[in-house]
């Protein structure tokens, strides 16, 4: 990385990007272990260098990192850029994420310093008037960064929803469903000659007929842009996806990526994150067994459990028939935007269809 943004109190701020790309080895040492102490005897998410070898994946991302004057990493933040879509709407957004603070340097403002430089970057430089942002209630620094968003007098922050995680465990739980009308594939939109074998291409014959699905629907919803295909639409992508189930009564759509986890230094194993079903199933038995088809096929593919964010589109009670329990974790997830264009923008009440990743 050679950008260099600005130098506060001994500390460098550098921009990283697909052309300026960090060393993924170092920041994810670094960020694993700021969040060890964060998550203390508790379950962590690990983000590692393999980690960040596929959220940084592409070229529609960018960086922060700020070094100490000794050259060590003392803070980073992240931010994804997205098509936001609500029907036939779109949006030009940024999910921004991984905000982490060296423990040793915590207290100092280098929270609120390098989310003033993210929002700059994303309003100003992208023109992106639309930041995500999602943080674990009681672990981080958000409260700080929340706290200077809300301030800072030129945007317009809201916190819009606060979401309970449900989980379910799948060692030794069968979840594969002997069901001859469940129809069930992953979707490979753009380039079904590549597909592994046993997986399907899709029901969707490209990104276009995709989208004219996703227009149908009322909720918010990343586009099947580039920037979304990536990630979830490319069945080569061992690390996240798309799973399209169909159903007599209905259809729905799982989106899913898969991350380690730990408990201090014992590393545990794979949890798959569902972080987005969109359906459009009439029979909550259906629905049920459409998750429990999912949560079996991540199970072959070597996940220990699944976590799924509670963003209004699945009853409870069908959660509790796919075999999910609720957990006492809440997550909080904010908008914020640009003052200049507030007016013209959609005001948001679940993230219904957006993935947080």
């Amino acid at each position: 990385m050679k950008t260099v943004l600005e130098r506060l109190d001994g500390f460098t701020l550098f921009r990283a990007s697909p052309q300026e790309s960090p060393d993924l080895g170092a920041l994810g040492r670094f960020v694993d272990s700021a969040w060890r102490i964060n998550y203390s005897g508790r379950l962590r998410f690990v983000y590692d260098e393999r980690y960040f070898d596929w959220f940084l994946h592409g070229n529609h991302w960018t960086g922060l990192i700020a070094f100490d004057s000794s050259g060590n990493i003392a803070a980073c933040l992240f931010t994804l850029f997205r098509e936001l879509v609500q029907g036939r709407k779109t949006y030009q957004s940024g999910y921004v994420t991984a905000l982490t603070v060296a423990p040793a340097y915590r207290g100092r403002g280098l929270a609120k310093w390098i989310a003033k430089w993210s929002r700059a970057t994303l309003f100003e430089e992208q023109l992106r008037p639309i930041a995500f942002s999602m943080y674990h209630e009681g672990h981080g620094g958000a409260g700080a960064v929340n706290s200077s968003q809300r301030q800072e007098g030129n945007n317009r922050m809201t916190n819009f929803h606060v979401a309970s995680t449900w989980a379910k465990r799948l060692i030794g739980v069968p979840n594969r469903v002997a069901d001859s009308a469940l129809k069930f594939e992953r979707l490979n939109l753009g380039r079904p000659e590549t597909a592994p074998v046993g997986v399907a291409s899709g029901s969707f014959a490209d990104a276009a007929t995709y989208q004219d699905w996703i227009a149908e629907r009322t909720e918010f919803a990343f586009a099947p842009s580039e920037n979304f295909a990536e990630f979830y639409l490319d069945s080569n992508n061992a690390r996240s996806g798309t799973l399209f189930c169909t159903h007599e009564s209905g259809c729905c759509a799982i989106g899913y990526s898969r991350v380690a986890c730990a408990i201090d230094d014992a590393h545990i194993g794979d949890i798959a994150n569902i972080h987005v079903v969109s359906d459009s199933t009439a029979h909550e038995i259906d629905l049920a067994a459409a998750l429990r088809h999912a949560c079996g096929f991540l199970q072959e593919h070597g996940c220990i459990g699944v976590s799924l964010l509670d963003q209004g589109t699945v009853a409870h009670s069908t959660l509790e028939q796919a075999g999910f329990v609720l957990t006492q974790d809440k997550l909080t997830f904010s908008v914020i935007y640009r003052s200049l264009v507030t007016d013209s923008l959609p005001r948001f009440t679940t993230p219904v269809g957006v993935d947080f990743i």
